[in-house]
C-alpha cells in the first residue's frame, strides 16, 4: 500500500467525515441509531450498576413513550405526560413490590 501524503490524507478524512455526517443525519437511519444507542447505553449502565431489573424497565419505557405520543407536540402533551408518569410509576411500584 502506497503511503499517502498529507493532502491526500486530509481529503480522505474529509470524505469519511462527510459520509458519516450524511449517514448520521439520514432521517430513517438517524431514528434507529438514536434508539439503538439509547438501548445499548441503558443496558450497559444496568450491567455496570448491577441493576438489570431497572434497566429493563427503562428500556421498555422508550417504546411506550413513543406509542403514547409523548414525542408529538400538541395542546394535551403535558396531560399525556402526567398520565404516563403516574401509570408508569404505579406499574413499577407494583411489580417491584411483588418481588
Amino acid at each position: 500500500m502506497a503511503k499517502m501524503n498529507s493532502q491526500e490524507e486530509a481529503l480522505f478524512i474529509t470524505n469519511i467525515s462527510r459520509f458519516l455526517t450524511r449517514l448520521w443525519y439520514y432521517p430513517s437511519l438517524n431514528m434507529g441509531l438514536r434508539g439503538s444507542a439509547a438501548i445499548i447505553l441503558i443496558g450497559v449502565l444496568g450491567m455496570v450498576g448491577e441493576r438489570l431489573d431497572l434497566a429493563s424497565y427503562a428500556i421498555i419505557a422508550m417504546p411506550a413513550a413513543l406509542l403514547s405520543g409523548l414525542d408529538q407536540p400538541g395542546p394535551k402533551r403535558w396531560q399525556r405526560l402526567g398520565i404516563s408518569i403516574v401509570m408508569w410509576a404505579a406499574a413499577i411500584t407494583l411489580s417491584l413490590g411483588l418481588n
